[in-house]
């Protein structure tokens, strides 16, 4: 019989051996990971669990306590991280059961929404995550940036700066849907800089922008040669756009090629040229400019939470009421149809009411309709969604569009 309890810090011997074989590539020296794992385990705001089988550890997981802005304030959300399993205990259930506690605790703890970047998108869409938006990493010569640098400051951020940094990036994200609000005391954020590195922008002492990068050695016979990774960046104006990317293409005397990764599509319209030299061009006309993928996957855990953590929320000034009927294998309790009551752009639930309309759908492609990061109008082409009357298909994709889908810079 398995038992899933809270790690303390004499667990770390356990838990050191299972993350290296589950994260092999993750590597580090032994003192800095038993720093992380105190870290994490002292924190207010994230927690290690273990799913042991008596006294032998077989599984683990992170859940995060976050605060997220969605839809232009901030709420409540639940994050899931650091999955792993014991290589002898693979396929025997661990995963699925570290899930379902996970899942149950959220929901306890009052989250309506939970999110998780996937090591297998295939198990958790089996268990009801809907895939977010898209990242692009723009592959590009810095000698391509046309902006040049201005009266602002740059700033290197040392370790005594990052509470300062972190304040801006929030600040920052209250204007992103979707941004996770940054913890400077959350586990892992000691060592930050260990990791990566950063600049900030300043004027008038105020940080305006913010940037996080870091080096790859491109030649092990030359020492100088590098390419840049760009994490992430935040600005305030499209001046101090202009002071992050004429850094960026400042650094064109060293640097091969800067990977900017960003949730902006758009971005290309910052450059003076685009394409990769040698790379391949797409269907013989298109020229390849890097490379898109997706990476954070939502989850309704509990849509009566979820409503009310969101009442803020315009729904583009629609009347309509809804049957949803959500298919939601792991929660069985979302499986009864809800009647969706909209007013004017404001939802209320209301299951006595008459729906005018019925949408049959998974919870992993409601949660992402529900988020913004997709239209039902391709979910119901895709037949990834049942509408009982097609003729008000384009009042119900209204309820859910956004100006802007949602990107996260938090890597958890």
């Amino acid at each position: 019989m398995r038992n899933i309890r809270h790690l303390t810090h004499d667990d770390f011997s356990a838990w050191n051996p299972l993350t290296e074989g589950a994260y092999p590539s993750f590597s580090m020296p032994e003192d800095a990971k038993r720093e992380y794992f105190q870290e994490v385990v002292d924190s207010p705001d994230l927690d290690w669990m273990g799913c042991f089988d008596g006294d032998e550890i077989q599984g683990c997981y992170r859940p995060h306590y976050f605060k997220t802005n969605l839809f232009g304030k901030i709420v409540p959300t639940a994050g899931l991280g650091g999955v792993a399993v014991d290589l002898r205990h693979k396929r025997k259930g661990v995963c699925r059961e570290m899930v379902t506690r996970f899942h149950d605790d959220m929901i306890q703890r009052g989250y309506g929404l939970s999110s998780l970047y996937p090591f297998r998108p295939s198990f958790y869409r089996a268990v009801g995550y809907g895939w977010g938006t898209k990242m692009y990493r723009y592959q590009i010569r810095p000698a391509y940036i046309r902006a040049k640098s201005g009266d602002a400051t740059l700033k290197h951020v040392a370790q005594d700066d990052l509470a300062g940094m972190f304040d801006y990036i929030n600040r920052n994200g209250e204007s992103c849907h979707g941004m996770i609000m940054r913890n400077p005391g959350a586990g892992g954020m000691a060592s930050f800089l260990k990791r990566q590195k950063a600049v900030t922008l300043h004027r008038d002492s105020v940080i305006t922008g913010a940037l996080t990068y870091g080096f790859v050695n491109v030649d092990p016979n030359n020492d100088f040669s590098y390419d840049m990774e760009v994490y992430s960046m935040y600005w305030d104006t499209y001046a101090d756009l202009q002071e992050l990317m004429a850094f960026i293409g400042n650094q064109q005397d060293q640097v091969r090629y800067a990977f900017v990764n960003t949730g902006r599509e758009d971005f290309v319209y910052l450059l003076n040229n685009i394409g990769v030299e040698g790379g391949d061009n797409v269907l013989w006309e298109f020229i390849g400019t890097g490379a898109v993928s997706y990476g954070m996957m939502y989850r309704i855990i509990n849509l009566d939470a979820l409503v009310e953590q969101t009442a803020h929320r315009n729904y583009n000034d629609e009347t309509i009421c809804m049957g949803l009927n959500l298919l939601d294998k792991t929660l069985p309790q979302q499986n009864s149809q809800r009647v969706l009551c909209f007013e004017n752009g404001r939802l209320r639930i209301d299951d006595n009411a008459t729906p005018q309309v019925e949408l049959t759908m998974d919870v992993a492609d409601f949660s992402s309709l529900w988020m913004g990061c997709v239209s039902l109008g391709r979910l119901v082409e895709y037949g990834a969604a049942k509408i009982s009357d097609i003729n008000v298909l384009s009042n119900i994709d209204a309820l859910f569009a956004v100006g802007e889908q949602p990107f996260n810079t938090v890597i958890f």
